[in-house]
């Protein structure tokens, strides 16, 4: 039987974020408004709580925790369709100070399926 490397650990942590369900890590998740999902009650227009619910069932089996997570969105206009909008879930576990870099896994909603784009990068640039 080999004894798996270091190097193979760190490839499969990569492919899969939630094995360290506590280890800090950003959540980027791109889409287009259209593709959103929603509340289906009538006087609810709220489509972030859904989102952000997807993400944390589909990396960490869970709903989203607002002591363990923070949530930002950029172009997330619903009143306009087909519009790229960007979902950002920063996890930071039970630690409420989380760390300057933690590595970001990229994925893309089509909206039936997430897909990875690129798991565990460096930090990206400020911009």
């Amino acid at each position: 039987m080999d004894v798996p490397t270091e190097a193979a650990a760190a490839a499969a942590a990569a492919a899969n974020p939630s094995d360290d369900l506590d280890s800090p890590v950003r959540i980027l998740v791109q889409t287009r408004t259209h593709l959103v999902p929603h509340n289906r009650i009538p006087e609810s227009c709220d489509r972030f709580t859904p989102m952000l619910s997807l993400i944390c069932q589909h990396v960490w089996q869970r709903e989203f925790d607002q002591f363990r997570e923070r949530d930002w969105n950029y172009r997330c206009d619903f009143a306009l369709d087909n519009v790229e909008c960007w979902f950002l879930v920063d996890h930071h576990g039970p630690d409420p100070s989380p760390p300057p870099d933690p590595p970001i896994v990229w994925y893309r909603w089509t909206g039936t399926e997430l897909f990875v784009c690129l798991a565990r990068s460096p930090p990206l640039p400020p911009r």
